[in-house]
This record gives structure tokens, C-alpha cells and sequence, in this order.
């Protein structure tokens, strides 16, 4: 009863941002970067030589990307998805 509930809300929740999300953030550059038909797009922005570890927003719109965070956060799904294989 509850377990699908939640589930529902989530679901409906996530319907409901996944078309701001891929407006913002839209798959088909990466879908062709894949196929290679199109030219790789870096994330975190950074020019040429630079490092994403120090990356640093230069501008209003540029992402809040932090290297430690997100190493941090695929440690821990990878060992939540490989503890539950």
C-alpha cells in the first residue's frame, strides 16, 4: 500500500521534470558523440589543457560542478548497485 504510493509519487514526480530537464540538459549531442558523428562535448567546461579538478564557474548559467562530489557520489552507487547484484 504505502511502498506503491511512493512509488507512484515518484514517478509522477519524475514525469513531471523530465521535460524541463531535457530541455536543459538535452541527450541527442550525447547520442552522436557516441555514434561519432559529432565531436565530444566536455563536462565541466573547461578550455583546453585545464584541469576539471579545479574548475571554477566563470559565468551565472555555468554548472555547479565539484570533482570530489562526484567521485564521491559513483563510489557510492556503484557499491550499492554491485552490493545488491
Amino acid at each position: 500500500g504505502e511502498l506503491s504510493r511512493a512509488l507512484g509519487l515518484a514517478f509522477v514526480m519524475t514525469l513531471n521534470r523530465t521535460s524541463s530537464v531535457r530541455r536543459e540538459y538535452p541527450t541527442m549531442p550525447h547520442i552522436k558523440a557516441m555514434l561519432r558523428q559529432k565531436p565530444r562535448k566536455p563536462f565541466p567546461p573547461v578550455d583546453e589543457g585545464d584541469s576539471p579538478w579545479r574548475y571554477e564557474p566563470r559565468y551565472r548559467d555555468d554548472p555547479e560542478f565539484k570533482m570530489t562530489y562526484s567521485l564521491l557520489t559513483m563510489g557510492f552507487v556503484g557499491s550499492f548497485c554491485g552490493g545488491n547484484v
